[in-house]
């Protein structure tokens, strides 16, 4: 159930599917009148819900006809499907909150403006308030903390990695010193020789995705289920992943395999 005055559809936007929203002009709205979503419509198998009552025993609302349908919304996080919904104006006794559209221009200056109007009004509360959209965010508090662990966590695998790389084309290409001298004299190019060191690198990531790959889908499907509605993974998230694994590897490792295929020939075959 959602309650609410007869703004509380146009306040927050909510649109309509069917007949009309609560009317000032009509008393009668405010004491025997509900609305519903599409989804409550479907669920109670009405093809044409106007007209239709209900009553609500438990809260001492007696039947009273349906003037409207809304628009499915998402009124709980999107780990939830879209459920029933139920709205109607309470008693005055009900209302402990109230909510207000305002324009993102100066909200120092309208909240200053909301305060007073408030101390007017009831002198003795204190004034609080909440951005509507912060409340909603904190329904995925738990997601944007994880965001941000495996922002950091991926960075700093990235890093070491990149270190690793670096330290084994380093490695190699002093093992294979005498070996590039020799292939320069031969007649081999800069672009040769930095695709011969680069080749077993590549071949390492590639073979690294492979493994990764499958793990990571396993993964993402398992913490997706948590969610009502998801976005589906498409491959091309994948490949694009290994394609940006490759490139930060020939990164990491082009400046020392351009080095080693641009120095001088003489000087390797010299090298002990």
């Amino acid at each position: 159930m959602l309650v609410g005055d007869h703004d509380f559809l146009n306040t927050f936007q909510i649109q309509m599917a069917q007949g009309r929203g609560f009317s000032k002009e009509l008393a009668s709205d405010s004491t025997s009148a509900f609305i519903i979503n599409e989804e409550a419509a479907r669920q109670l198998n009405w093809r044409d819900p106007l007209g239709k009552t209900i009553a609500m025993p438990a809260i001492q609302r007696q039947a009273a006809p349906v003037i409207g349908v809304v628009k499915n919304f998402h009124f709980r996080s999107l780990h939830e499907r879209i459920g029933p919904l139920l709205f109607f104006i309470p008693p005055p006794e009900w209302m402990t909150t109230f909510s207000v559209r305002i324009r993102p221009q100066n909200i120092p200056e309208t909240l200053r403006f909301l305060e007073e109007k408030f101390q007017q009004f009831d002198p003795n509360h204190p004034f609080s308030y909440s951005f509507f959209d912060e409340r909603m965010a904190r329904q995925y508090q738990n997601e944007m903390r994880l965001q941000s662990m495996s922002t950091y966590a991926a960075g700093l695998g990235i890093f070491i990695a990149c270190l690793g790389l670096f330290g084994l084309v380093s490695f190699a290409t002093t093992q294979r010193t005498k070996e590039i001298g020799i292939r320069k004299v031969l007649g081999a190019t800069t672009s040769g020789i930095v695709g011969l060191l680069s080749k077993e690198t590549v071949r390492l990531v590639v073979v690294a995705n492979l493994v990764a790959c499958p793990v990571a889908y396993f993964v993402m499907q398992h913490w997706l289920q948590d969610f009502a509605y998801r976005a589906e993974m498409s491959p091309v998230v994948f490949v694009l992943a290994c394609l940006f694994t490759i490139l930060i590897a020939l990164a990491t490792v082009g400046y020392r395999s351009i080095k080693a295929a641009l120095a001088n020939p003489v000087e390797a075959l010299r090298y002990e």
